[in-house]
């Protein structure tokens, strides 16, 4: 297997003589430097290039663990809310029950009041129906009373 570039054994093929052939080496190892500073420019291109890349792969990687880091703590503090979420449902629902329970005692209490002055009334009605029918029934002897106390 041939290992020079094939532009080279074209050159070495075509030379007659010695100083032709001096000449042609001389020749080739001008193009041997010339191909060498471009390999050595194309490697420091690549080289800052790959620099490049290493830093912003490097600053990517800081950036998206800051990222995993604030995903992290919202994560933690959504759990938080949805625990207080939970927390503040639980504590609606037990004042509401309370309130549904105090509302039924003072409704029971204010029918409670309420049947007994509407008892207390009805008594009195029926202590003013007997005072009066009493008082009817007195009327005439009290008349009685009267007349004779006049004529003295």
């Amino acid at each position: 297997m041939n290992k020079h570039p094939p532009w080279l054994h074209f050159i070495f093929k075509n030379v007659a003589s010695s100083s032709d052939l001096l000449d042609a080496a001389e020749a080739a190892t001008q193009l041997l430097k010339a191909e060498s500073r471009i390999w050595e420019q194309n490697s420091r291109k690549l080289m800052i290039n790959m620099e490049a890349l290493q830093k912003e792969l490097s600053d990517k990687e800081k950036h998206r663990a800051s990222l995993e880091e604030e995903l992290s703590a919202l994560r933690t503090e959504c759990k938080a809310m949805k625990q207080e979420v939970k927390q503040l449902k639980i504590s609606l629902q037990e004042t509401r029950e309370k309130q549904t329970a105090n509302e039924d005692l003072v409704l029971n209490s204010i029918k409670k009041t309420l049947k007994e002055f509407e008892d207390e009334i009805n008594l009195q009605k029926e202590a003013n129906v007997n005072l009066s029918s009493q008082l009817k029934k007195s009327l005439p002897f009290f008349k009685n009373l009267k007349a004779p106390l006049k004529t003295k």
